[in-house]
């Protein structure tokens, strides 16, 4: 309604502004009538640039879905150091940083830290193999896949072929991302996976950054199977996450 009556002040405001220049034309002859017509400019100047405004905003609709966005390029700088804001060290998750060399060992405790949450889940779904929670787990990404793919920038999910790639991506880093919380906030021990105190302190400095996130949705599937009821498994994770984060809940 208020819309509405914007648009119909705004009708009104118009068809004064031309009642005044028309005026102005017939007294004051060619003169007048030049100073009638730019007094309406500023107006239409102001009107055409709120429809260019939303022509740009409707392109640009799809982009404000992305949940894990990449640092504007007008952030980066070259400045030596910059990129420590926004590019890991030691491991990736997500696709932004996805594949680099630098990042290869880290590939190898990603896997172990994987295999580590897998196991717990095995732990208490007694009657399912392993194996049969890694195809539940990969079947449940790949429903969702398109949905996920949004979430990031589009140029980046080009370097992804088949889905099958990314699928299995994002089902490693979720598991592994869920498991290097346990281990923090339950003090379960990093030897086992050839983690150095100085990397463990870079992981957690790399899963905080802002190019090196997973949606939320990829991880709320793994975070229900290590416990029945759903419900006691999301008091869990809230409380690990509270922890892990330095969260305190008065």
């Amino acid at each position: 309604m208020a819309r509405d009556e914007v648009r119909l002040d705004l009708r009104i405001l118009v068809k004064a502004e031309k009642a005044a220049g028309d005026g102005g034309g017939g007294g004051g002859g060619g003169g007048g009538g030049g100073g009638g017509i730019e007094e309406t400019k500023p107006l239409d100047d102001v009107k055409s640039k709120i429809s260019e405004l939303k022509k740009e905003q409707s392109l640009l609709r799809p982009s404000v879905k992305f949940v894990c966005p990449k640092v504007p390029q007008r952030l980066r700088s070259d400045v030596k150091g910059a990129e420590d804001y926004y590019e890991p060290k030691v491991i990736s998750l997500g696709p932004y940083h996805h594949g680099k060399p630098h990042l290869k060992e880290g590939e190898t405790i990603k896997l172990q830290l994987a295999v580590m949450y897998i196991q717990l889940v095995a732990c208490h779904k007694e009657q399912e193999s392993e194996e049969l929670i890694w195809d539940d787990i990969y079947d449940t990404v790949r429903s969702k896949v398109g949905e996920l793919k949004a979430c990031y920038d589009a140029e980046s999910m080009e370097k992804f072929g088949r889905d099958e790639e990314f699928i299995v991506m994002m089902m490693l880093d979720g598991c592994a991302l869920l498991s290097y919380i346990l281990c923090v906030c339950l003090g379960l021990p990093h030897e086992k996976f050839s983690i150095s105190y100085q990397d463990l302190s870079f992981i957690r400095q790399d899963v905080l950054l802002l190019e090196n996130q997973l949606p939320y949705q990829s991880l709320l599937h793994l975070m229900v199977k290590i416990m029945d009821p759903e419900q006691r498994a999301m008091d869990l994770w809230t409380a690990m996450f509270q922890e892990f984060f330095g969260i305190n809940e008065d």
